[in-house]
């Protein structure tokens, strides 16, 4: 029931109502915070296989960047 509710309440707003006349019926929520859309929106110009690639390469970089902060954090090499 909740789920109904947030579905009707997105589309009271402006947008829900633009999202629902061009054939969109469940606009769901945008979990990220705005930033990430723009930070994102490069990989939109590149073809999928390759923007995946883009995106695991720069998850695995940042967990190793992470990964090495928190070494020197603890003083642990």
């Amino acid at each position: 029931m909740l789920e109904i509710c947030s579905i009707q309440f997105l589309l009271n707003t402006a947008w829900g109502r633009v999202a629902e006349s061009e054939g969109f019926h469940d606009t769901g929520r945008y979990m990220a915070p705005p930033f990430t859309a723009l930070l994102t929106e490069p990989l939109n110009l590149m073809p999928p296989r390759a923007a995946l690639l883009l995106w695991r390469l720069a998850s695995t970089l940042m967990l190793v960047v992470a990964s090495y902060f928190t070494c020197v954090l603890l003083d642990r090499n």
